[in-house]
């Protein structure tokens, strides 16, 4: 892993390249799926699921 002052010396001083590094990592990181394979949706923060249990709640409260 880089530092965060490397990542940010790089982007500035050079921002074609720290792009393309980026983008070469991400593609590195990406697997390719088998067809037959299910695939797992990504999880939710837990910020998210109680944000959406708050709204769920208000949207219960407005009907009632």
């Amino acid at each position: 892993m880089m530092a965060i002052s490397d990542l940010v010396n790089s982007a500035v001083g050079k921002p074609v390249a720290a792009a393309a590094r980026l983008a070469r990592r991400a593609l590195e990181r990406i697997t390719p799926i088998a067809e037959d394979q299910a695939t797992a949706a990504p999880r939710k923060s837990k910020g998210w699921r109680r944000h959406m249990r708050k709204a769920k709640a208000r949207e219960r409260g407005t009907k009632g």
